[in-house]
C-alpha cells in the first residue's frame, strides 16, 4: 500500500474510534431519519442511508456484525464532502430484513450488487469493518469490475478451508450460517456456541 494511502487508511480508522463528538452535529435521531428501504429482488428490504452529491464518487461502508449503519457514525468528518456516502444496514441487522435465511457472507455481497443496481452504481468503492470487510473482499472477489478500490479495517485474510476445534464445536453445536436466525435470542450471549463459532 502506499504511504499516503496507508495514512489516509490510518486515519479513517482512527475517526470511527474518536469519541461521537467527530461526528459533529449529527445526532443519531438525524442520522436514524435519513434512512431509506429499498426492496430487492431477492426478497430483502435493505435499508441504507445516501448521503452526499449524487455525481460524486460512490463510496459504500458495511458494519460489522451487530451494528448498523449508525456505527459509521463517528467517521463521517474523515470523508470528502464530494464523497456519496452509502451506509447499509446487512440483512439481520438494523433496519434491514430479517429473514429465517440466509447469513453467508455470499448472501450479504449480493444483497450489495442488487442495492447497486438499484441505485444505478456500475461501480464503487467499498469500505469493510469487521464482518464487513469479510463481505466486501467476498464481492470485490466476486465482482472486481464494480469495485474501485476496498478498505479492510479491523479484518482478516479470510476462513480457514480447515476447521479450527473452535469453529468444529461451533458446527457441532448447530450453528453456523444456516442457524435461523429465530432461534437467536437478544441480548446474544458472547460466550454461546453462536459467538464462539
Amino acid at each position: 500500500m502506499k504511504p499516503g494511502r496507508l495514512i489516509r487508511a490510518a486515519w479513517l480508522a482512527a475517526a470511527m474510534l474518536a469519541a461521537p463528538a467527530a461526528a459533529g452535529t449529527e445526532t443519531p435521531a438525524r442520522f436514524d431519519d435519513a434512512r431509506r428501504i429499498a426492496s430487492l429482488p431477492d426478497g430483502i428490504d435493505m435499508a441504507y442511508i445516501d448521503r452526499g452529491p449524487r455525481d460524486g464518487r460512490p463510496v459504500i461502508l458495511v458494519h460489522g456484525y451487530t451494528d448498523s449503519a449508525r456505527d459509521w457514525l463517528p467517521a463521517l468528518s474523515a470523508f470528502a464532502p464530494r464523497d456519496r456516502l452509502i451506509l447499509i444496514d446487512l440483512r439481520g441487522h438494523g433496519h434491514s430484513s430479517k429473514p429465517e435465511c440466509c447469513y453467508a457472507l455470499v448472501d450479504f455481497a449480493w444483497d450489495i450488487r442488487l442495492l447497486m443496481e438499484r441505485l444505478g452504481l456500475q461501480r464503487a468503492d467499498l469500505v469493510g469493518h469487521s464482518l464487513g470487510s469479510l463481505v466486501v473482499q467476498v464481492f470485490a472477489e466476486n465482482r472486481p469490475d464494480r469495485v474501485k478500490h476496498v478498505v479492510l479495517i479491523a479484518s482478516t485474510g479470510g476462513l480457514s478451508p480447515t476447521p479450527t476445534p473452535r469453529e468444529r464445536a461451533g458446527r457441532t453445536a448447530g450453528f453456523d450460517s444456516r442457524t435461523p436466525i429465530s432461534r437467536l435470542r437478544e441480548p446474544i450471549d458472547p460466550d454461546s456456541a453462536f459467538m464462539r463459532a
